[in-house]
């Protein structure tokens, strides 16, 4: 806890500066186009109003139905407020995507956020499917425990509604829906096709998880991916529907990270390489970059746009609009 409280005061000293930059952008840079091209406290979520709220950033660019959405999810070192994440935002919309940035307090209100993403998608013609979740610290590690449990689940789901001289490795052909007969799109929900009908509240499916300096194992908590990975290794060994709902990973980690230490996340990159059946690793795109310079809340807020961090910026946009726009195999660098 001391630890921690005195990285947020030095975070927060470090980055005066930032407020004063985000001043010049939003009045003299943005001036009147910031109400266009962000919207701010919009309620996701009408039983939780006061807390469900978040912003949208849309890019300058026109709108396409290819046009990716980020959903970032702040930690708990830096300021847990989207106001702060503006100029890290407007990084990600400059490079042509949707960002929202929700805030929340529970794994509840995320996914609730994703729900409300994905309907958003739909209403303005873009491709649901199209939808990223991007986390630090803290919220990295909710982003990939709430996915990884949505993945499971579904591949358990699908294996019990399938008839009994069903085969799970009858379709090869990449990622699918659950099953299409069993799939209720209106509330992105899924029916078991067993006696009891029961409806199984799941999530959207999710492209892609960008993971900043936020994989730590914790066996009294909840939220650990890596025990979640080992209690259901036996899925991963046999389940070809899990392996075609999973997930493309990019791991960022920063050599100097204090808080969470960087092995922690190639220790999760390792683990997902070791349960993954080896005629189908290249099939699951999984990637990590390391950065020798960077410490724990570098990770975020080198891509805010300060002069001293300008280089930092350009490598992690790279990263993150190669991982998103080119999805190609990926080698572990320094």
């Amino acid at each position: 806890m001391n630890l921690t409280l005195f990285q947020y005061l030095i975070t927060s000293i470090q980055h005066i500066p930032t407020y004063f930059i985000y001043l010049k952008w939003r009045y003299w840079i943005i001036g009147s186009r910031f109400h266009r091209i962000i919207r701010r406290n919009i309620i996701y979520s009408k039983t939780e109003s006061n807390t469900c709220q978040l912003d949208i950033y849309y890019p300058d660019t026109s709108l396409s139905s290819q046009t990716p959405i980020i959903i970032f999810l702040y930690g708990s070192i830096l300021p847990p407020h989207s106001t702060y994440y503006i100029l890290f935002a407007n990084t990600l919309r400059e490079l042509g995507y949707i960002v929202i940035i929700p805030n929340f307090q529970h794994e509840r209100h995320i996914q609730l956020a994703i729900k409300w993403a994905y309907r958003h998608a739909c209403e303005k013609h873009l491709d649901p499917e199209m939808i990223y979740l991007m986390g630090h610290g803290t919220g990295a590690q909710k982003a990939i425990h709430l996915v990884l449990n949505d993945v499971l689940k579904k591949a358990k789901c699908y294996i019990n509604a399938l008839p009994s001289n069903s085969s799970t490795d009858s379709d090869n052909s990449g990622k699918h829906d659950p099953s299409s007969s069993i799939v209720n799109n209106n509330n992105n929900s899924i029916i078991s096709n067993t006696n009891e009908d029961h409806l199984y509240d799941f999530l959207p499916p999710i492209e892609g998880l960008l993971l900043f300096a936020g994989i730590y194992d914790r066996k009294e908590q909840s939220d650990n991916p890596l025990q979640l990975i080992k209690e259901n290794r036996y899925l991963f060994e046999t389940s070809r529907d899990l392996i075609d709902f999973f997930p493309r990973i990019l791991f960022v980690h920063g050599e100097k990270d204090t808080i969470i230490s960087v092995e922690e996340s190639m220790t999760m990159y390792s683990i997902l390489g070791d349960v993954l059946p080896p005629d189908q690793r290249d099939e699951v795109d999984v990637r990590m970059r390391l950065y020798k310079k960077l410490n724990h809340n570098q990770c975020i807020t080198s891509l805010m746009s300060t002069s001293s961090y300008d280089r930092m910026n350009k490598l992690l946009s790279q990263d993150i609009k190669e991982f998103i726009d080119l999805p190609t195999p990926h080698h572990e660098d320094n």
